[in-house]
């Protein structure tokens, strides 16, 4: 439908290893965009189209951002929108964190769609805390939705019973613990970058999701992987090393805003001790 064996996709660097594995899934090449400090981990278009060859079919976007927080200006998003008319390729928008941004509001792709290219993936895992019950969906032009469908029945079956009376009864239901589980997050950002300040680490302010990205080119010693490997067993602190998403990463690790704030901010004081 939209890729064959040997096509190739843009997907960010750093970015949810999964894209690259759905994409190698499918005998398509995974081709990594980067995502620089220098830039915010804002995409470069000048970079972006210089990664496009003839092979060239589709291109992943993600705001807000898995592991960066980062939460794409309107002006961004309708750029890459843009981007994907002139090089005539798909774009597929993860938008599974969209009700969870803290200071400016999630704009989706598929606000700019003029010829029915953008494909928008949702979930419930994030917004209603669902995430064991793997519920989503698509937001698709019509002809690409009845494809959707005739390929759900051999790769997933169905979503079960319970798991879809949940998400219906999520939809139907008081708002409030959304408004009030964005606020935990922030509050939780909040004080965790103050930490960090104290410190002296750096880190990439989150406006959306729940991943703080911090900088820990100073200590790691380009192994960012080792690095968090000593820290798990000298400290009893796990994070993500940043390498887990993409190249990029290397220098970075990833901390989850989704835990008590008291444990994140302990397990921030001991980084600081980490050398």
């Amino acid at each position: 439908m939209t890729l064959s064996a040997g096509d190739e996709v843009l997907i960010p660097d750093p970015g949810w290893p999964n894209y690259a594995m759905a994409v190698q899934l499918l005998q398509a090449v995974p081709v990594r965009y980067p995502l620089r400090p220098e830039r915010q981990f804002r995409p470069d278009p000048a970079e972006l189209a210089g990664l496009v060859t003839e092979r060239t079919r589709l291109i992943v976007v993600n705001t807000p951002s898995n592991p960066l927080g980062t939460v794409l200006p309107a002006a961004d998003v309708e750029a890459l929108v843009r981007f994907a008319e002139e090089h005539d390729i798909w774009l597929l928008s993860d938008e599974c964190y969209d009700a969870l941004t803290f200071e400016s509001p999630h704009v989706s792709p598929g606000r700019f769609d003029r010829d029915g290219r953008v494909l928008s993936a949702f979930s419930f895992s994030k917004t209603y805390a669902m995430t064991g019950l793997r519920v989503g969906y698509l937001v698709t032009p019509e002809d690409v939705a009845q494809h959707a469908a005739k390929l759900q029945e051999p790769l997933l079956a169905c979503v079960n019973a319970p798991a879809q009376a949940a998400a219906l009864a999520a939809l139907r239901g008081p708002q409030d613990d959304v408004v009030a589980m964005r606020e935990a997050y922030r509050e939780r950002r909040d004080r965790a970058v103050a930490q960090l300040d104290a410190q002296g680490m750096g880190y990439l302010r989150p406006e959306g999701a729940f991943y703080l990205w911090v900088d820990v080119r100073d200590r790691s010693a380009g192994d960012v992987a080792g690095w968090a490997m000593d820290l798990l067993r000298k400290h009893h602190v796990a994070v993500a090393p940043g390498t887990t998403f993409g190249p990029l990463g290397e220098g970075w690790v990833r901390l989850s805003l989704a835990t008590d704030t008291e444990d994140l901010l302990e397990g921030i004081r001991r980084m600081g001790e980490a050398r």
